[in-house]
């Protein structure tokens, strides 16, 4: 890997000279564009490439600094001083392994812009035809169509193509420099992390605890003390994990004393709660289910067998009606 300071410098010139010449080649396809549509269309393809480039530049310098001030001197400077070849020495140290193909992107897109700057060499006859005190862009309007100017499309399609995929470079540059520095900042961070507190390994056995604990008190558990009114449990998380889940608990049942007005008194129970899986297999399921059933059959058959206070005095008056 280069120095960052060395290759700063290097990179120093291509840099200050991509932001030049897309400014500069920016202000000439404006000027040109009222010669035809085709260099209109140029032009527009080229701002969006300018636009892509800057924002780039832009994301790649807030990596190094905070200061929109530092961000803004570095885009619009004409020379580099002091300021800004220590904003790029910074972004250099920042890319890393990506340094060398940082500069060789730089070198490309300055190649793709001297190659459209090429092209328009071409309409230089404009500037030769001007009047006095008259701008470029007037004389392109006054003379239009009568300056016969060849327009390569192939030429410049080719130059746009190549400033893009230079663009989309300098982005995947941007990218690998961050997911590198991302990685980097994660493995630190996992060297420094502390193992957890013993409480606090066995967490999701006591939460599956507490929560089958829930279930069964709410769909379950029934009071035999018919005059409570209310109950109130508290689960006391300092659970203890063996081979099963061990909490204690608080009960408390409150009932009204009678006569009393507003006067409640609290039954308090404290107790505690084992849990532990419980391997269910399909033998074991079929034997529940034909219990339940079983159960469910025995309870039907008894329910026959019940009859009512009306059916019974209906049954007595008849025998009496038979005796008489």
């Amino acid at each position: 890997m280069s120095d960052p300071l060395s290759l700063a410098l290097a990179i120093a010139p291509f840099a200050l000279e991509a932001l030049k010449r897309f400014r500069a080649l920016n202000s000439k396809l404006r000027t040109f564009s009222h010669y035809s549509q085709e260099i209109k269309r140029v032009q527009t393809r080229f701002e969006v490439q300018q636009d892509f480039f800057q924002s780039e530049c832009e994301l790649l310098l807030r990596k190094v600094t905070t200061s929109q001030s530092q961000v803004e001197a570095f885009l619009t400077a004409r020379q580099f001083d002091a300021g800004c070849r220590d904003t790029l020495k910074r972004l250099c140290a920042y890319l890393g392994s990506r340094q060398t193909a940082f500069q060789g992107t730089f070198e490309d897109i300055k190649a793709s812009l001297h190659d459209l700057e090429a092209e328009l060499q071409s309409f230089e006859q404009f500037d030769s035809k001007r009047q006095d005190g008259e701008s470029l862009k007037d004389a392109v309007k006054r003379l239009g169509r009568r300056l016969k100017v060849t327009v390569n499309k192939t030429s410049y399609d080719e130059a746009l193509e190549r400033l893009k995929e230079s663009n989309y470079d300098l982005k995947g540059i941007r990218k690998h420099a961050q997911e590198l520095r991302d990685n980097s900042c994660m493995e630190q961070a996992g060297g420094n992390t502390r193992a957890l507190p013993l409480e606090c390994r066995q967490f999701s056995r006591v939460r599956l605890a507490a929560l089958a604990f829930h279930e069964a008190m709410v769909t379950r558990w029934v009071c035999e003390e018919r005059k409570h009114q209310r109950h109130l449990i508290r689960l006391f998380i300092n659970a203890e994990v063996q081979r099963d889940v061990r909490m204690k608990f608080f009960l408390l049942g409150e009932w009204k004393l009678s006569g009393v007005v507003g006067l409640k008194r609290p039954d308090l129970i404290c107790s505690e709660v084992r849990s532990a899986p419980i391997e269910c297999s399909t033998d074991n399921r079929e034997k529940r289910t034909q219990s339940s059933e079983e159960t469910i059959d025995s309870r039907v058959t008894k329910r026959r067998r019940v009859r009512w206070a009306e059916e019974i005095s209906d049954s007595a008056d008849a025998s009496r009606t038979e005796l008489t």
